[in-house]
C-alpha cells in the first residue's frame, strides 16, 4: 500500500468526508466479521498516515481486549504479535476502559505501553470502537508523527472507529441469528410424536438444545408437583455432575426467582445475580449463575414449571431472549400436556375398550371409509366369528359374511351412520 498524501499529519483533512463516504460504504456490504476486520484495517491504512493498524475486539467474559488482526503498511503480520490485553492494561486497555482515545507520541516514554520497548521509536494512537455505549474494540494505528493529534483528526478517528464498531456488532448479530435460526431448526425437530415412555427422553433432548440457542452455558427445567407444592427437576442440561442438588426440591413458599417467576407466570432475568437475593445462594454457588433467564412453562393457560437458562457472561440477556426463551417453553410445556392428555385418553379408552368388549349386547362400529373398527365378544359369540377375522376388513364383507349384504347396501344408499347396536 502507498503511503497517502497529506496535508496535516495523519489523515487528508480536505477529503475526510470522502473517505470517511467510501469506507462506510465498503463496510456496509459486508456480513463476515473476518473480511470486515481486513477491509477495515485497509481503509485505515488507506486514509491515514499509520504504519500499523490493528484491531482489538472485546470479550465480555474475561473483561479484556484481543488482537483480531495487525497489518502493516508493507502487508506483513506477525503472529507473534496477536495480544490479549485486560481492560486498564497497555494503551489498548485504557482507551477500552476509559472509552476515550489515547495517544503515546513516543512508546519509549510512556508508562501504559505494553512490550518490549527496545528500537521502537514510534508513537500509537488507541481508538476505542464503540456501538450504541457498547464496547466493540480498540482501533490501533502506530505512526512516527511527532505531535498530538488535533480535534479535527480526533473527529475522524472516532467516525472511523464507529463505523468499524457498527459493522462488527452487525456482523455479530446476523452470526448471532443465523446461529438462532439453525438452533432453532434442530429444537423444532425434535419428534413430535409423544407417549408416556418418550416424553422425558424427548423433553431432556429440548432441554439440551435451548443452551445453544440462547449461547448460554447451562438448563434447568423444573415441574410443579402439586401434591407437595414444590419444584422438582424433570431435565437439565450441563448440571448433571450436581445430581445430589437436583434431587432436591424447591418448595415454592421460598422466596426464590423461581417461585417469583411461576407465580407471576411471566418470564424475566437477571444479569447480575449476585446483587439479587431471591437466587439461592447454594444454586448459584455450585452452579456458577452470574445472569439468569427464567420462564414460566405455560399448558392450557397455567403454570406447570420453569425452565431456567443459566450463563456466566455478563448482559447475556435481553428482552427479544424473553421473547424466543417463551416459545421454547411453550413448546415444552404443549409436549408435556400432550402426553398427559395422551395418557388420559388411553386409560379412558382402556375402560371403555373394557365395557364394551364385555357388554351383554352387540356392539358394532364401522368408520366412514367402510373399515370395521369394533366387534365385540358378544357378537363374536353370535356369529361366530373373531373380532381378528374382521376387524381392519370391509364393513360390505362382514355384511356378506352374516347375510345381509342386502340391506348394508341399502343403509349405505341412503347414507345413514354406519354404526349399529345387534
Amino acid at each position: 500500500m502507498n503511503k497517502p498524501e497529506t496535508t496535516r499529519g495523519l489523515i487528508n483533512l480536505a477529503n475526510q468526508n470522502k473517505l470517511l463516504y467510501r469506507i462506510s460504504n465498503t463496510l456496509l456490504k459486508i456480513d463476515d466479521l473476518e473480511k470486515i476486520l481486513v477491509k477495515a484495517v485497509e481503509e485505515t491504512l488507506n486514509a491515514t498516515t499509520a504504519l500499523t493498524v490493528s484491531v482489538a475486539l472485546f470479550q465480555e467474559q474475561k473483561q479484556s481486549l484481543v488482537i483480531k488482526i495487525l497489518r502493516r503498511r508493507n502487508g506483513k503480520t506477525k503472529p507473534n504479535q496477536m495480544k490479549e490485553f485486560k481492560l486498564g492494561e497497555g494503551l489498548a486497555g485504557v482507551a477500552g476502559k476509559t472509552r476515550e482515545i489515547v495517544q503515546a507520541i513516543d512508546v519509549q516514554k510512556s508508562r501504559d505501553f505494553v512490550g518490549n520497548k527496545k528500537d521502537k521509536n514510534f508513537g500509537i494512537i488507541a481508538v476505542p470502537m464503540l456501538f450504541q455505549n457498547e464496547l466493540i474494540g480498540v482501533l490501533n494505528l502506530s505512526t512516527d508523527m511527532e505531535r498530538q493529534i488535533n480535534r479535527q483528526e480526533k473527529e475522524f478517528l472516532t467516525v472511523l472507529a464507529t463505523m468499524i464498531a457498527g459493522s462488527v456488532k452487525n456482523s455479530q448479530l446476523y452470526t448471532k441469528m443465523s446461529n438462532q435460526i439453525l438452533n432453532l431448526s434442530t429444537l423444532f425437530g425434535i419428534s413430535s410424536v409423544i407417549n408416556r415412555q418418550q416424553t422425558q427422553m424427548t423433553i431432556q433432548k429440548i432441554v439440551e438444545a435451548v443452551p445453544a440457542l440462547f449461547e448460554a452455558e447451562k438448563a434447568h427445567l423444573l415441574i410443579h408437583n402439586s401434591d407437595k407444592n414444590s419444584l422438582q427437576t424433570y431435565a437439565s442440561s450441563n448440571i448433571e455432575k450436581n445430581q445430589k442438588l437436583l434431587e432436591k426440591e424447591l418448595t415454592l413458599d421460598q422466596k426464590s426467582f423461581s417461585a417469583k417467576v411461576f407465580f407471576s407466570q411471566k418470564p424475566s432475568y437477571l444479569n447480575n445475580t449476585i446483587k439479587n437475593k431471591t437466587i439461592l445462594p447454594k444454586y448459584r454457588k455450585i452452579f456458577g449463575i452470574k445472569n439468569q433467564l427464567s420462564v414460566p412453562v405455560m399448558a392450557s393457560d397455567r403454570c406447570i414449571g420453569v425452565l431456567h437458562i443459566i450463563n456466566r457472561k455478563c448482559g447475556a440477556f435481553n428482552n427479544d431472549d424473553l421473547k424466543l426463551s417463551s416459545v421454547v417453553a411453550l413448546r415444552i410445556g404443549n409436549k408435556i400436556e400432550n402426553s398427559r392428555l395422551m395418557k388420559k385418553a388411553e386409560t379412558e379408552w382402556d375402560l371403555f375398550s373394557n365395557i364394551i368388549e364385555n357388554v351383554n349386547e352387540g356392539v358394532l362400529v364401522i368408520d366412514n371409509k367402510d373399515n370395521v373398527k369394533v366387534w365385540n365378544k358378544f357378537l363374536a359369540k353370535t356369529f361366530g366369528i373373531e373380532g381378528k377375522d374382521i376387524v381392519g376388513h370391509s364393513g360390505f364383507e362382514l355384511a356378506k359374511k352374516i347375510g345381509t349384504a342386502d340391506l348394508y347396501w341399502k343403509i349405505l344408499m341412503s347414507e345413514k351412520k354406519r354404526a349399529n347396536v345387534f
